[in-house]
């Protein structure tokens, strides 16, 4: 069943779109033209009020790219939304659920990578000077903790 979702936002439904596509240009190594295509046709099938709709179908490919071209190197290597749901891990009795958006594993310098994507606005503050970007940080810190743990269950 899950905790209860947030009604669906444009700022929610750029996001989830954005995620989505990029675990296919992972997955299935879609190229640009490919990935536009397919945000627009998700974005179709979201049900958003038309406004809604129309303002993502504006700005939506042009931000896209910006971000395959960002991180394009990143994308057509490594895992894409891996989920650790299934190791069925609990802390206290509570269940750790979720996905990390991106890993990519070096076997041969023993080294992860993990990939948080925000598409939020564009934070200029250092982590340390903003409670949101302190908070991703903690974000990342967790999943790195949970990977130690995983690993020391393998």
């Amino acid at each position: 069943m899950g905790a209860p979702r947030e009604p669906e936002t444009e700022a929610l439904a750029f996001g989830s779109l954005i995620h989505t596509t990029f675990e296919a240009v992972t997955n299935q190594n879609l190229n640009d033209d490919v990935a536009v295509k397919l945000f627009l046709s998700e974005l179709d099938r979201y049900g958003l009020p038309v406004e809604v709709s129309q303002k993502l179908r504006e700005r939506g490919p042009g931000d896209l790219m910006v971000a395959l071209n960002e991180f394009r190197e990143i994308l057509h290597q490594g895992k894409a939304e891996v989920n650790f749901g299934p190791e069925k891990i609990s802390i206290e009795g509570v269940p750790v659920t979720g996905k990390i958006d991106h890993l990519i594993v070096d076997e041969a310098k023993k080294t992860i990578e993990i990939y948080d994507f925000k598409t939020a606005q564009y934070q200029k503050d250092d982590w340390h000077k903003s409670t949101k970007l302190y908070k991703y940080m903690l974000q990342l810190l967790f999943y790195k903790l949970l990977l130690i743990f995983l690993k020391s269950l393998m």
